[in-house]
């Protein structure tokens, strides 16, 4: 909000209102010939100045048509204006994808239509579903089949009829078509298969073709890109649906104003397509980044839509309440008078008698302002006249116990004492950024499906911690491969043992048996591989080991998979920014968080040719910031490029400054002041940093 002071000038009516003082005073009984525009002249007698007070004539009072306004209590509040646009929570919205590849069968929403948490939007018929199940019907079917030789084959083995190493073969095929069976049964329950619909296939022997897409929230269909008979793959997005019963206001509030807007504080929102209507939430995160190209921060409001007027994409005006008082003391805006840097007013005292007094402001609006100290409710101050009745005390210092002094100038802190010169600051414009070390990305490490987002804007975050986390069909697949080759293993182990028996009574001959052996090692190390494979996409050794773990032949084998891989945060810090929502596709290794230590910022400036011989790394710097009016902030050049910008002929200094209180974000607009050195003392600096 614009603040709207009077500045205290002398206008032609107070050199009148002087010189009739003057000729009062010298007792010539002459009326000034000046007269005060729209009003009588002004008497020769009826005005008295001492000290601080000032006695004033009815008349007098009449010529300059004094006016008076009264001291109350009201409620103040400071509010910051800016432009808006309506955003979809990412809470708020989620896209739909399959699972598998397949073709669109039936369509059962369109575009705008409203839709229920779970309820199926499409079926997909599926080539790779169908396969899973003719594998897990082939499985089946082989694994009756060895089932019913090795009936046959143990009594003849018992009665030596056939060889017992012959039984042993049946009894290990039977096992392996039972890890294959349960494998794939495994693989099917991942994708959403019950394990009612399996017994159903297998006693049917029809696997099934279909199977539904479904809204994971409630809400609209904002887009739907499909057709029947389109053919679909895990990496497109299907729908997007959207619930907009709750909308983030994002306003971009200029770079001056933004450090008075703060999480929590309350705001207004208003549209030019809804004039009657007006919106109100509360600032629900602020970016941690100043936008460099139009020099506003991006403040979030959360605003409550259930009536779904709002729309994501509108453009309106928010207003931010930073600041309120309560029952404040108000005085009228016109009855403040600035001078030399203080502000004063003229309180009525009785009939005729005007004392100057010093205030202290506080909250300001077009019409009033709160006083913090120097008045009471009730106080009738000056309004009109007061700046011609105030220019009388220009050459007096205020003497009232309890007022202020006028400041008084001080010497320019570049001359010291002894009057000598001292060499001038070098002074540049310079931008806040992170040091490389307190940045820090954080992507998948593989491509997936967006699964949760367990953070949000602007929230502390500890290194490790789990950002979110990706749903992968390659995850899947790797845990499957591991869970067949660690079956294999099991049961190739447990046959090796009983063949070394046999071996070893010379039952069986010693090649069959270095064969099965080797099988094994060959498997040990396929184990290990997947292991290490799986723990490298960010898979922790708990959940490798509880996979390992898994018993295939629960109906609810599925529940141990790692279903989705984290997404960690390096550092500590804050989340900086993300773009991501649930469901979303995203590609490996591409950044999705960005995460900031703010404890300690650089502020990166450009010190012309001519200065950058005096500029070394150790100087001590004050930097200021155009967000941060008032704010100094002591640093220290920490790193001076080596080389010149080769365009602009500047060098680039970088200035550490510290930030615990986290004021200061990346983007920044600041002033730099770094104290020339010798230019001698600069190159010994640079030949010890060299060393």
């Amino acid at each position: 909000m614009c603040e709207h002071v009077r500045i205290c000038f002398w206008p032609w009516r107070c050199v009148a209102l002087l010189a009739f003082v003057v000729l009062s005073d010298l007792s010539l009984g002459v009326r000034a010939s000046n007269a005060h525009e729209g009003h009588a002249a002004l008497p020769t007698k009826g005005l008295t100045v001492s000290g601080d007070q000032l006695l004033l004539s009815e008349g007098a009072r009449k010529a300059i048509d004094l006016q008076t306004g009264k001291v109350t209590l009201a409620d103040m509040t400071r509010r910051v204006e800016c432009n808006a646009h309506v955003e979809a929570p990412w809470r708020m919205q989620a896209m739909v994808t399959t699972q598998v590849p397949g073709r669109i069968a039936r369509l059962f929403v369109r575009p705008g239509d409203r839709v229920e948490a779970g309820q199926e939007l499409a079926s997909v018929e599926s080539l790779e579903l169908e396969a899973l199940q003719l594998a897990m019907l082939q499985a089946d079917a082989e694994l009756r089949l060895e089932e019913e030789k090795l009936a046959r084959q143990r009594p003849l083995a018992e009665r030596g009829v056939i060889t017992g190493s012959a039984a042993l073969e049946t009894e290990a095929s039977v096992r392996q078509r039972t890890t294959e069976l349960e494998v794939v049964q495994c693989k099917l329950r991942a994708l959403g298969l019950s394990q009612g619909l399996l017994a159903r296939v297998r006693q049917s022997q029809q696997p099934v073709t279909e199977f539904a897409l479904v809204s994971p929230l409630s809400g609209v269909v904002a887009e739907a890109d499909v057709r029947v008979g389109q053919v679909v793959k895990t990496t497109e997005h299907l729908f997007h649906v959207v619930d907009p019963s709750r909308v983030w206001v994002v306003g971009d509030v200029l770079e001056g104003e933004s450090a008075a807007v703060l999480p929590g504080q309350p705001a207004v929102v208003r549209f030019k397509e809804l004039p009657d209507q007006q919106f109100t939430g509360v600032v629900d995160h602020l970016h941690l980044k100043m936008d460099e190209t139009r020099r506003t921060r991006h403040v979030a409001v959360l605003i409550s839509n259930t009536d779904g007027l709002l729309s994501p994409g509108m453009f309106g005006q928010m207003w931010v309440e930073t600041a309120r008082s309560e029952e404040a003391i108000v005085c009228p805006t016109d009855g403040i008078i600035r001078y030399l840097g203080s502000e004063y007013v003229l309180v009525n005292r009785g009939e005729g008698k005007y004392v100057r007094k010093p205030v202290e402001i506080g909250l300001r609006r077009e019409d009033q302002v709160e006083i913090l100290d120097g008045l009471f409710p009730g106080d009738r101050v000056v309004v009109n006249g007061n700046h011609v009745l105030f220019s009388l005390f220009a050459n007096e210092t205020p003497t009232s116990s309890g007022s202020r002094t006028p400041p008084k100038m001080e010497a320019h802190p570049e001359v010291p004492a002894s009057g000598g010169a001292a060499p001038k600051p070098v002074v540049i414009q310079g931008t806040v950024e992170l040091p490389t070390d307190r940045k820090a990305l954080a992507s998948a490490r593989l491509e997936g499906r967006v699964g949760r987002i367990l953070v949000n804007h602007s929230q502390p975050v500890k290194a490790g911690q789990v950002l979110a986390e990706v749903e992968s069909l390659q995850l899947r697949n790797l845990q499957g491969e591991l869970l067949e080759s660690q079956s294999k293993l099991a049961w190739t182990r447990e046959r090796a043992g009983r063949l070394e028996r046999l071996a070893s009574q010379n039952l069986l001959s010693k090649k069959e048996l270095w064969q099965l052996q080797t099988d094994q090692r060959v498997l040990e190390n396929r184990v290990a591989s997947l292991a290490r494979r799986l723990g490298m996409l960010g898979v922790g050794q708990d959940e490798v080991d509880r996979v390992l773990s898994v018993d295939l032949s629960s109906q609810d084998c599925d529940v141990a998979l790692v279903r989705s891989v984290s997404i960690r945060a390096a550092i500590d810090g804050e989340v900086a920014a993300f773009g991501i929502v649930p469901g979303q596709i995203v590609d490996a290794d591409t950044p999705l968080f960005e995460i900031h230590d703010r404890s300690t910022l650089w502020v990166k400036g450009y010190v012309f040719q001519r200065d950058a011989a005096g500029v070394t790394t150790g100087q001590p710097v004050s930097v200021t910031f155009h967000a941060l009016p008032g704010v100094r902030v002591e640093g220290r050049v920490v790193r001076v490029s080596p080389v010149l910008d080769a365009s602009e002929r500047v060098l680039p200094v970088w200035v550490e400054v510290d930030n615990s209180d986290g004021r200061l974000i990346e983007g920044m607009l600041a002033r730099i002041e770094i104290n020339r050195v010798e230019v001698a003392e600069a190159r010994r600096h640079r030949l010890d940093n060299a060393r």
